[in-house]
């Protein structure tokens, strides 16, 4: 049971809407959970301030019946100034509840456990027909990776920190810094696009001794390709360990092949040592952090049980990222939308109230959708499916 889960539960309690063995679960939660006895504290208290509060006396053509079928509970009157008890009743809220316009976002299912990873170690091999890649991968939700990578043509490290990103590979080594945030961080095939734009059909061959299942993707401009994946130890999002290969038809029905091994180690203590930065001199790629609320768009809502990872403005528009766990959603307000790949994207459309949206699904990034508002593209980038896209876009923009 995460903080969201029980205190949605200490409300349906307060209504007395709880049923006992939920309440027993979330008893077991509070025993070991300060934050959320406390909001349970704050919840009480603000019952009982609402109680105290003075009656306002309706006006009649309010009610639909006759007043004698209404019946008013007795209140005690509130010893302050009615406006500021309301005011004491809206700081309570404030500071108990959160702010306000906040919602429950719909988790596409192969996305939900990327929610309870705080940390992760990646290590895979990708062979192909230049030979084998081994790379190592150390992620901290949000924003923290590294990367070290061998390779037939030399070895790389990447460094990837909120805001800046330093590279050390034979042509030397470069930091940048001022980089707008970025949700495609975590390392393919962990992102869960597979499981989201793949078709199944069935059982594939046996590879390395391993079963797999066949997943058909397709994209724009007639391009296909087709993943074989571990069936017993592939779970989508690469928990435990995984394998897939994946074949692209090249020119001639000349068939290339892809072999990916990857091992996770999940929630494990990772040394922040590693995402240390050398002291090289820096490029500045002017993006400059910023309240949300100063955007050219600002989302009238925010997802339930996020935190703001990072948000700002640089001269190709705003830029906001939220996360929990590793969980990303990022919201860009910009003059136009991004430019797709058409050999490894496909677009959908969908109309969200009076909006037309588009739906962009890509093998090697996560899906976005993205539409006009107010003179000004608005793109929210998620591991969610289409509905998850859609429902986003209309509450997080009212649309």
């Amino acid at each position: 049971m995460d903080h969201h889960d029980a205190r949605e539960m200490l409300s349906a309690r307060a209504d007395g809407e709880l049923d006992p063995s939920a309440a027993r679960a979330l008893d077991d939660h509070l025993e070991g959970c300060a934050p959320c006895r406390a909001f349970g504290d704050g919840l009480a208290r603000l019952r009982a301030l609402a109680v105290e509060l003075p009656r306002v006396r309706e006006p009649e053509r309010l009610w639909a019946g006759p007043p004698a079928t209404r019946v008013r509970a007795r209140r005690r009157s509130f010893r302050f100034a009615p406006a500021f008890a309301a005011a004491v009743v809206v700081a309570l809220v404030l500071t108990i509840l959160g702010p306000p316009g906040r919602f429950a976002l719909p988790i596409a299912a192969a996305a939900e456990p990327l929610t309870t990873i705080r940390t992760m170690f990646v290590e895979r091999e990708i062979t192909d027909n230049t030979g084998v890649t081994h790379e190592r991968i150390w992620f901290r939700a949000p924003g923290f990776v590294r990367i070290e990578r061998t390779s037939p043509t030399g070895s790389e490290l990447i460094i990837e920190r909120p805001g800046e990103r330093f590279t050390q590979n034979a042509s030397g080594s470069t930091h940048l810094t001022g980089l707008p945030p970025d949700a495609d961080v975590l390392p393919e095939p962990l992102s869960p696009t597979i499981a989201l734009i793949g078709d199944p059909k069935g059982a594939g061959p046996t590879i390395d001794g391993r079963q797999t299942i066949r997943y058909d993707l397709s994209f724009d401009n007639n391009v296909s390709r087709t993943a074989y994946v571990d069936a017993t130890r592939f779970t989508v999002l690469g928990l435990d360990q995984s394998l897939i290969l994946d074949k692209l038809s090249t020119i001639n029905g000349r068939t290339t092949g892809r072999k990916r091994v990857v091992s996770v180690q999940l929630n494990t203590s990772i040394n922040p040592s590693l995402f240390a930065v050398p002291d090289v001199p820096a490029t500045d790629s002017g993006f400059r952090s910023r309240p949300v609320t100063s955007f050219a768009v600002v989302p009238a809502a925010i997802p339930a049980g996020f935190v703001l990872a990072r948000s700002g403005s640089s001269p190709d528009g705003d830029t906001a990222l939220y996360a929990r766990g590793a969980f990303p959603l990022q919201i860009d307000v910009a003059e136009r939308a991004r430019a797709t790949d058409e050999q490894t994207t496909h677009l959908q459309t969908a109309t969200i109230g009076r909006v037309t949206a588009t739906i962009v699904y890509s093998l090697y990034s996560l899906p976005r959708i993205y539409f006009t508002l107010h003179g000004k593209v608005v793109t929210i980038t998620a591991p969610l499916d289409r509905d998850g896209l859609v429902d986003a876009a209309r509450t997080m923009f009212a649309l």
